[in-house]
Order: structure tokens, then C-alpha cells, then sequence
């Protein structure tokens, strides 16, 4: 197995017969986040952290970034620079649903059109989302290529998913090799963020609680 494909194999495939969350579980989910401790990182993507930092200017969520980031193996002077990079992308290309507690449980495709406003291989040179957005649009666009590619989807939409999914990583793939070639990452420091978002999602989005990258993601 080559090293890239080590580092962004896709995850294996389990016959999942789960429908994407309806728009009132996340409204349930939405209602008790918000009577939550306005602290409460447990569901909370790691890019999160930075839109809520920025928003508030509350050191506690700059605190949990770097540590998060730090848990991948990654020194402390580049956890700064990453988080000094995705402030900036936060910054100049706000999208306001980083600040919705209910956000890792948010569809980000309608298959009417293209969930991106450019195309794909606009955002491959053109870092607009941060890592967790990336990590969570190939995760949701792997749902589609096994649940939605039947549909009557339009050829754009289709072509989208298919370039954003597990099986092309279109968008994580330069943004991993950007990490590592510009930010001095090593493969295996993308890896492990992306193995602890993964988990994230794969506990919080899709209720899969037995997976490995599930059980314990972001924790000591």
C-alpha cells in the first residue's frame, strides 16, 4: 500500500440503512445545544473551535484547538500556524453555520444543485473551507455515492459527490498535501486529525457508536 493511499484510504464500507438527519431531529438537537454550557466542546468539528473563538474572542476554545491539534503529533508552533490559517480562511470566508452547535449533524447537500459555489477543482488551489468543512463534505458525499447514486441526481450533482467522496477525496487530498508540503505535517499527523474528526461524525452525524475512530475521538 502506497503512502498516500495509506494516508487517505477510504474507510470501510458497512451497510448502513440510516436516512440523513431530518430537519427536526436537528432541530431537537439544535434546541438542546443551545440550553447546553456555552463550553461544551463535545460536539464541536475542531474548525468549530476557531469560528467560535473568533466570535466570542473566548480562549477557552483557542485552548481546545491547540490541543486538539497537538493530539495528532503536531508541535505547538504549528498548531499555532495552522490555527493562524484557518482564522484567516474563518475570516475571509465566513460561513455562519461553523457557529450552529447542531452543525456536525447538518446536511450540506440539498442534490438539487452543487453544494460548492465554484467547482471542485477551484477549491484545489483555493483554500476557502477549513479542514473539518472538508473532512465533513467527503464524509457526507460518501453517504450519497452509496445511498443517493440510484436517484435521478443531476449530472453536476452527481459529478460533485463523486469528486468530493472517499473514492476521490478531490478536496481533502490538496488540502492534506498543503498541510505537509507548506505546514511541515507528516502523513500520519493528517491521518490522526482526520481519524478523530471522522469519529466525530461518525458518533454524532450517523450514530455509528461502535466504530473504532467512534469510541473515543479527541480525548487524552
Amino acid at each position: 500500500m502506497g503512502l498516500l493511499e495509506k494516508l487517505f484510504g477510504k474507510k470501510a464500507k458497512t451497510e448502513d440503512n440510516s436516512s440523513q438527519t431530518s430537519d427536526n431531529e436537528v432541530s431537537k438537537i439544535n434546541a438542546g445545544e443551545q440550553s447546553a454550557q456555552p463550553l461544551d466542546f463535545s460536539r464541536l468539528l475542531t474548525s468549530q473551535l476557531v469560528a467560535f473563538w473568533l466570535d466570542s474572542k473566548d480562549e477557552a476554545y483557542r485552548k481546545e484547538y491547540l490541543r486538539r491539534i497537538e493530539m495528532c503529533g503536531v508541535s505547538r508552533e504549528k498548531a499555532e500556524k495552522l490555527l493562524s490559517f484557518e482564522s484567516d480562511i474563518v475570516t475571509k470566508h465566513p460561513r455562519p453555520e461553523l457557529l450552529r452547535r447542531d452543525f456536525i449533524a447538518l446536511p450540506l447537500f440539498n442534490l438539487a444543485a452543487p453544494a460548492l459555489e465554484h467547482p471542485v477543482a477551484y477549491y484545489q488551489t483555493n483554500f476557502e473551507y477549513t479542514l473539518s468543512y472538508v473532512v465533513k463534505l467527503s464524509d457526507e458525499a460518501e453517504w450519497h455515492f452509496w445511498n443517493s447514486h440510484e436517484k435521478n441526481l443531476p449530472d453536476r450533482v452527481w459529478r460533485e459527490i463523486f469528486a468530493l467522496s472517499d473514492r476521490n477525496k478531490e478536496l481533502f487530498v490538496p488540502l492534506g498535501m498543503h498541510l505537509v508540503n507548506d505546514m511541515k505535517w507528516t502523513f500520519d499527523n493528517v491521518n490522526n486529525f482526520s481519524y478523530n474528526e471522522q469519529g466525530m461524525l461518525d458518533f454524532y452525524r450517523w450514530g455509528k457508536k461502535t466504530t473504532a475512530a467512534a469510541k473515543n475521538p479527541w480525548k487524552e
